[in-house]
């Protein structure tokens, strides 16, 4: 019996009570989020794993750092994004190595915050509840994008197995909840298998369920003292990039209590042979570029409004919360004054700031019906 063609229009659309994905007409989604681009993609989960003592904490420290104030590193692209660091393992430690990238005061607007206690991948109810609050969170942090990172798995999968695929595929299930709910990316920092460098320690349903897999590893004798890379072992939905080196430094915090000198581990991102290159692409010109550029400054004085209210801020201070817009102007401190300037003197003719006899700057103070323009906010 021959079998009739079914015509397009009778096809099923729905499936097992879900709508079913039309590979007719799908067209590539252009417009792919992320929080560094290339490399942690928006609404996945990666696993970094590497050997004690490799500088792990330093790295995702530097990492998040960078993408709670929106800066370029290594070469990458990152989106400012609101940071939520689950440290079970060393909250205080998590705190020192991120301190010489938001140290002074300076950085105080910037969305990067600890959580000091594990929560539980493999409990569905303590998901359930972490969920709602990074959404408040995020909320609260005025971002259009999250970070999360989970440190270490070990501490956060209560009486869960490593070894078990069950347990693990329980716990990445949940990780991937989270990030499928909030629109974050969730980062789980583990340890790699004591025989084999290149693979979590653990069961195998970690590489396979995770949608990114790096692993951090220290560089030959050859390099300079201190040198680690990332090496991208696995991307699901971009491609695999080159290594992402990083050098374990000393930073100087001071001199401590007694009198002795106070250092913190900090990993600086080497930058490309080819950086010049890629500058020369990200300057080109977005037709919405100005705009927003202007949409950050608004951003960074209502954050530093926010953290330090009544506070006058100068331009310098403005100009280092910008966040990803003004990137490329990095490599030129001249011009990214002259630029920030530019647009805080738009903000100034439009009433949206003001500006005191120092030259320093802060949201327009708004008058109330009831209050006349020189009466002191009364506090409720």
């Amino acid at each position: 019996m021959s079998r009739q063609l079914l015509n397009s229009t009778s096809m099923p659309t729905v499936f097992m009570g879900e709508s079913l994905l039309s590979v007719n007409g799908h067209q590539l989604n252009r417009d792919r989020r992320y929080v560094v681009k290339g490399l942690l993609m928006a609404g996945q989960v990666s696993m970094l794993c590497g050997a004690p003592n490799t500088g792990k904490s330093a790295v995702i420290a530097a990492v998040a750092a960078h993408v709670a104030k929106g800066r370029d590193f290594a070469g990458y692209r990152t989106c400012r994004a609101a940071v939520l660091y689950v440290a079970a393992e060393d909250p205080n430690g998590i705190a020192d190595r991120a301190h010489p990238y938001l140290n002074a005061g300076l950085n105080a607007a910037s969305p990067f915050n600890i959580f000091p206690l594990p929560i539980n991948l493999c409990s569905d109810r303590q998901i359930d509840h972490f969920v709602g609050e990074l959404i408040a969170y995020q909320t609260a942090a005025n971002c259009d994008r999250l970070l999360t990172v989970i440190d270490t798995l070990n501490l956060c999968i209560g009486e869960g197995d490593e070894n078990s695929a069950r347990d693990m595929g329980r716990a990445i299930g949940n990780a991937q909840r989270v990030a499928r709910e909030t629109g974050a990316h969730v980062m789980i920092i583990h340890h790699t298998a004591g025989h084999d460098g290149n693979r979590p320690r653990g069961s195998t349903a970690m590489e396979g369920n995770v949608d990114t897999l790096l692993t951090l590893h220290r560089a030959d004798e050859q390099q300079p003292k201190g040198v680690v890379f990332i090496a991208q072992r696995k991307q699901r939905s971009v491609k695999k990039g080159e290594p992402v080196a990083f050098r374990i430094q000393a930073f100087d915090g001071g001199i401590d209590s007694e009198g002795d000198r106070l250092t913190v581990p900090m990993a600086v991102p080497f930058e490309p042979k080819s950086s010049l290159a890629a500058q020369t692409k990200r300057k080109q010109t977005k037709p919405s570029q100005a705009d927003e550029r202007l949409s950050d400054l608004r951003r960074v004085l209502d954050d530093l409004a926010t953290s330090r209210p009544n506070e006058w801020f100068d331009a310098t201070t403005i100009r280092d919360n910008t966040g990803t817009p003004f990137n490329s102007l990095r490599d030129n401190t001249e011009s990214l004054g002259r630029i920030v300037r530019k647009f805080l003197q738009t903000l100034l003719e439009s009433g949206e700031i003001e500006k005191n006899e120092d030259g320093h700057f802060r949201v327009a103070k708004r008058e109330t019906p009831n209050s006349a323009p020189d009466a002191s906010p009364t506090i409720h």
